[in-house]
């Protein structure tokens, strides 16, 4: 079975995105890496690269740089010299993955509703993310509403449904 290794930078931002991509996870078609930081995500990917290039690779990374591609260059240098391009790709989320979570409209509302004063930070979008997602709740991540929204959200996607044989999209 082909699949995709995602290599994030910590905790809040695997939650997420084995919640965004839970249909593929249960499937095990996406493996969510926690790296702690950018910098072991990215090195993690490359070892992933030069260890076993059978497996696609994509490193997803927050990004509050005032030009990503600064960050972008050297990231994907370094990529670029484990793999052929297509078994990899970098991600950037800006300014971070939440951006992409609240182009969920019905996501984006339930937060708002339930944090109708107070600006939530980044971990307490994933947490209620987390929860509003739960297993148990029938909920799907609207991703055609992401990826409409954000380029980069639907790269990656797109990246994932080419390294997987696409599964029912069922609820969980």
């Amino acid at each position: 079975m082909n699949s995709v290794s995602l290599f994030v930078e910590n905790r809040a931002e695997e939650l997420m995105l084995e919640r965004v991509f839970a249909d593929y996870v249960r499937k095990g078609q996406v493996r969510v890496v926690m790296c702690w930081e950018a910098s072991s995500a990215v090195s993690l990917a490359e070892s992933s690269l030069l260890r076993s290039p059978a497996t696609a690779v994509a490193v997803v990374l927050n990004c509050a740089a005032p030009n990503p591609d600064e960050f972008r260059i050297p990231v994907e240098s370094i990529l670029g010299r484990s793999g052929p391009s297509d078994r990899w790709l970098l991600a950037l989320a800006v300014p971070d993955i939440t951006t992409w979570l609240r182009s969920d409209s019905n996501f984006n509302a339930a937060l708002t509703a339930a944090r109708p004063t107070v600006p939530p930070s980044k971990i307490d979008i994933a947490v209620f993310f987390k929860n509003w997602f739960d297993a148990t709740s029938g909920r799907i991540v609207d991703r055609a509403a992401i990826e409409a929204e954000n380029v980069e959200f639907e790269k990656l996607a797109s990246f994932i449904r080419l390294h997987t044989v696409a599964p029912s999209r069922v609820a969980g």
